[in-house]
């Protein structure tokens, strides 16, 4: 379970993130909606453990992780997170990016799992290119991939498909889907598209001015 209670984060005279509140439930798809500056990364990011809450307290699996005074780093956390941005290791194939996380599998599951990545994500034969060869798009399914490849717990995807054709982006879709039906990930997905909200959430929240707020979905 991933629960929050309270939490709130400024920068200064702004408030983020503002008393927000919110359960999620093993293996509950949720996608959080609002519009851009209403602090929708800065949530992702102290769930992530990436920053420390200024009040309030973030629970992963029962477990305390954030406070003021604690934080739980984030390779703690088995979280899979993936930025607006790409964030690949510069001096690293594609394949080593996505392998990054799979240090505790053996060397052949490991392979297995990156060539069943790149297969999925429509990058069979670019394993072994580096960053900086790869396209915008390219980028970001090793972003995606490389979050995936552990299994992790937790799945926080912030704007995950963006800038993506819109082929590419159902067949993501579809994977992702795939993906946390077989490992029972608890996900939070960040998305100004309804469309790929309805997908992949059973629950939205919408988040405004650094508040939460559920709405139900309309699958329609």
């Amino acid at each position: 379970m991933m629960e929050l209670r309270a939490v709130c984060k400024s920068y200064g005279p702004v408030a983020a993130v503002a008393s927000a509140s919110l359960t999620i439930a093993p293996g509950e798809r949720v996608a959080l909606l609002g519009p851009s500056g209403s602090g929708k990364t800065t949530l992702l990011r102290l769930i992530a453990g990436l920053e420390r809450p200024d009040a309030g307290e973030i629970h992963l699996g029962g477990r305390l992780v954030s406070t003021p005074r604690l934080l739980l780093p984030p390779y703690a956390r088995r979280i899979g997170f993936v930025f607006q941005a790409p964030t690949l290791w510069p001096h690293m194939t594609a394949s080593q990016n996505i392998a990054f996380g799979l240090s505790g599998m053996p060397r052949a599951g490991r392979g297995q799992r990156v060539d069943e990545l790149l297969t999925g994500m429509g990058l069979h034969g670019l394993g072994a290119r580096y960053p900086d060869q790869l396209s915008g798009g390219e980028a970001r399914r090793v972003s995606l991939a490389r979050a995936l490849a552990p299994r992790p717990r937790y799945l926080l995807l912030d704007e995950p498909l963006t800038n993506l054709d819109q082929a590419i982006k159902s067949t993501l879709l579809e994977l992702l889907a795939a993906e946390l039906d077989r490992t029972g990930a608890t996900l939070l997905y960040v998305t100004h598209d309804q469309a790929e909200a309805s997908v992949m959430a059973a629950k939205v929240i919408t988040m405004a001015q650094g508040r939460l707020a559920p709405e139900p979905l309309s699958h329609e």
